[in-house]
């Protein structure tokens, strides 16, 4: 996987009433994926695996650990 983006979401409600929901679109950076990563985690409440991190991500789980 590796590819994320994250949606923008039209707020006018004329565009929003006609069905057209997406604004635009951009592509995570590779720095940012961490955070996307847990914040949709954690808005929908759900468990976050470190298999799915890495396979949602395309990062290694190193990234998100403490350096000593």
């Amino acid at each position: 996987m590796g590819a994320f983006c994250v949606p923008l979401k039209r707020v006018i409600p004329r565009g929003f009433m006609q069905g057209r929901y997406l604004e635009s679109q951009r592509d995570v950076e590779a720095a940012d994926k961490p955070f996307e990563f847990f914040m949709n985690r954690f808005r929908l409440l759900e468990a976050a695996p470190r298999v799915e991190f890495i396979a949602y991500t395309g990062l290694c789980e190193d990234v998100i650990r403490p350096t000593s």
